[in-house]
């Protein structure tokens, strides 16, 4: 099969309706499943697609998943691809509030989003035995987004792709401005910087959850925050289970306490849509993929858009701002929202108004 037939039925996937799964074959030799679905949101029509890839060396856990949602029929208007947070998987989002992809979507946008290797389901669902190490680093992950934007290039048309990464995925994004990727068209970076939020431990994984909590205690604790937020709580010391997670997302030290993970105990989030965020996370992330130190000055400068949740300290709104500034220059805008916690940012009461309508409005007027 010729590389232009693979494109046109790309692209014809992405107009009809219920094409099934299909397996096709794309640049680089990776061999990917494909499925696409439609919903009406708002009365919008929005065609899903999903691949599933292989990556190099193509062991089990050497695939990433990407998901195109954007309304049905449009291959014109801006593209972006969405780097998720290493505490954020993926989920199937049905409130635009929540969710940044389905609300630029709703609002015309052609939105992409990349499940790392470690949110496959053979790693993400370890229970009780560690899970082996796995040999992935910075570069492993930042080659895989390069190999995205490459992906998504060859499936429809634009003049560049935005990046918009969370925490982590901003960590992503400034790796490609630094490296000079032909295809960014400019950077949102949501409470992210050049080097990562370090984690707690020393081990060769890092364990997703709040310290000396169980990975069981803390999938009980959000599930019973999502079902029965007045319900006595898994973890002791506490009225009930909303409470529970109200206080140890203020006080996570890793990310500073004083609501720098949510503030929803203060109001500034429903304890339940940090829930929702929090249980789409995986139990693993290697920590080898933390960059510790930034990279140096870019070749050129894109649009930056930058958020900082405010809540964690200057020295961490310092930071994020001095990396807008690094691959931006001129062309940096940085936004400090003082009441916002990290997840906030995107599930927060007030993030429709202070993050998602900024960000589309930003990348409509740049593109």
């Amino acid at each position: 099969m010729t590389g232009g037939l693979q494109r046109a039925l790309g692209l014809a996937c992405l107009v009809l309706v219920a094409c099934g799964r299909v397996r096709v074959e794309r640049d680089g030799g990776a061999r990917c499943g494909h499925v696409q679905s439609t919903r009406q949101v708002r009365g919008v029509t929005l065609c899903e697609d999903a691949w599933s890839c292989a990556r190099p060396p193509a062991g089990p856990l050497d695939r990433v998943n990407l998901t195109r949602l954007a309304p049905c029929g449009d291959l014109t208007n801006p593209l972006i691809l969405y780097l998720p947070d290493r505490r954020h998987g993926e989920g199937r989002a049905t409130d635009a509030r929540e969710d940044l992809q389905l609300y630029l979507a709703q609002a015309g946008l052609r939105t992409w989003v990349l499940g790392y290797r470690a949110h496959t389901r053979a790693l993400g669902a370890g229970r009780g035995a560690h899970p082996p190490a796995m040999p992935w680093d910075f570069d492993t992950f930042a080659d895989d987004v390069e190999w995205a934007m490459r992906f998504i290039r060859g499936t429809e048309a634009s003049r560049g792709i935005w990046v918009a990464g969370m925490g982590d995925g901003a960590t992503f994004a400034y790796e490609l401005a630094h490296r000079d990727d032909p295809l960014l068209a400019g950077i949102v970076a949501l409470d992210g910087a050049a080097i990562a939020t370090s984690a707690p431990g020393s081990g060769a994984l890092v364990e997703e959850g709040f310290p000396g909590i169980t990975w069981e205690t803390r999938a009980a604790l959000l599930d019973l925050v999502l079902t029965a937020p007045r319900g006595p709580s898994p973890v002791p010391g506490y009225a009930s289970a909303g409470e529970a997670l109200a206080e140890l997302t203020f006080r996570d030290a890793t990310y500073g306490g004083n609501g720098g993970l949510s503030g929803a105990r203060d109001g500034g989030a429903d304890v339940r849509s940090v829930a929702r965020y929090l249980a789409s996370a995986s139990r693993w992330w290697p920590r080898a993929v933390l960059r510790t130190r930034a990279p140096g000055a870019t070749r050129r400068s894109v649009p930056v858009l930058a958020f900082a949740a405010g809540r964690r300290g200057t020295a961490w709104t310092d930071l994020v701002a001095a990396s807008a500034r690094t691959a931006g220059g001129e062309q940096a805008t940085v936004r400090v929202l003082p009441a916002f916690g990290h997840v906030d940012l995107l599930v927060g009461r007030t993030a429709p108004h202070h993050v998602h309508e900024p960000v589309r409005v930003f990348i409509t007027t740049h593109q």
